[in-house]
């Protein structure tokens, strides 16, 4: 062999040698930049999952109350729903009423809205069609001097008590508006009074 195949011989082996050892440090930082990778994937995809459980477990709390809200309205509103059919019905029941309870109802509702002097009494559309001549003596028995207006009052049940400048709107309407939160709970303790 030649002294230049040597040199040759021997630049290639250098290579090769250099190639090799080369070729096993970069193995050497890849399994370790792969180990990096790995260590670090598994602490990222921890964090993920954990991120993804607290979302989850948020989400089912929030759909808990969501329904927890939704069944409380929906009684409540069953319940208001019970209230209104209730006072609806105590109104039929006193429109069913014969004249004589019917109109001793009504004046015990005037009462205490009586005053010195006579009152003019706007009877309610409706009512107009009893007979009238059974109020004012239900009127009278109660010490309320009155005339009967043959004007209606706008309501159809009950009347307005008028004493001049001063009316006092005793229409069944009225009644039922001006007190609706007292019957309201009045009515509430009694249809629901083990519910809470």
């Amino acid at each position: 062999m030649s002294a230049e195949e040597k040199i040759l011989g021997g630049i290639l082996s250098e290579a090769e040698a250099t190639a090799k050892a080369a070729e096993e440090k970069t193995a050497e930082e890849v399994k370790k930049i792969e180990e990096a990778a790995a260590v670090e994937a598994k602490a990222y995809s921890a964090e993920v999952i954990s991120a993804a459980l607290l979302k989850a477990k948020a989400i089912k709390k929030n759909a808990e109350s969501a329904a927890e809200l939704t069944v409380r309205d929906a009684k409540l509103s069953k319940k208001h729903e019970e209230i209104e059919k209730t006072i609806s019905m105590a109104l039929d029941a006193a429109l069913k009423l014969d004249d004589e309870k019917y109109f001793a109802l009504l004046s015990r509702v005037a009462a205490p809205y009586a005053k010195d002097g006579e009152a003019v009494i706007f009877v309610g559309k409706k009512d107009k069609k009893r007979d009238l001549s059974v109020f004012k003596k239900a009127l009278a028995e109660k010490g309320i001097k009155a005339t009967l207006s043959d004007v209606s009052c706008s309501g159809d049940y009950g009347f307005v008590l008028s004493y001049g400048d001063v009316e006092y709107n005793l229409t069944l309407n009225a009644l039922i508006n001006d007190k609706r939160d007292i019957l309201e709970d009045r009515i509430h303790r009694i249809l629901f009074e083990g519910d809470r």
